[in-house]
């Protein structure tokens, strides 16, 4: 693939915490990652590419352009409202920071907190096998 890292490895930071190591331009890794978070079935909410971050919201799936409810959705009252989508949201941002020649990406619950552990090897994992 055109955007594709040329190199793609799962680390932690010194203090423990999962990093995804992308070895591409900005411009590249960020196409790669969101093209990654579409295919993992993650819904991106919001993004701001100057800022390097996607905002995603773990517990809803990817929105589909013109998706239709589906039979059973529709059956039992169609889609979900804003007040359950919100009340079940796990948002994130996944963050995509240029280091050298490469770029990392972290996942944070916010601007100051990092995501949980788990969490965020969840998203980086979903981000690295849809990489390429």
């Amino acid at each position: 693939d055109f955007d594709a890292p040329s190199r793609v490895s799962l680390s932690e930071d010194g203090n423990g915490n999962p990093v995804l190591n992308l070895g591409a331009d900005f411009d590249r890794a960020w196409s790669g990652v969101g093209r990654s978070l579409e295919l993992a079935d993650v819904r991106i909410d919001d993004l701001n590419r100057s800022l390097g971050v996607y905002y995603i919201n773990l517990a809803e799936g990817a929105k589909k352009k013109g998706e239709e409810p589906g039979f059973f959705g529709s059956l039992f009252g169609g889609e979900p409202d804003k007040e359950e989508i919100e009340a079940r949201a796990e948002r994130y941002q996944v963050r995509l920071s240029p280091v050298g020649d490469s770029v990392q990406v972290t996942v944070e619950k916010d601007l100051n907190t990092l995501a949980p552990a788990d969490v965020a090897r969840r998203v980086l994992g979903l981000i690295q096998e849809n990489l390429g």
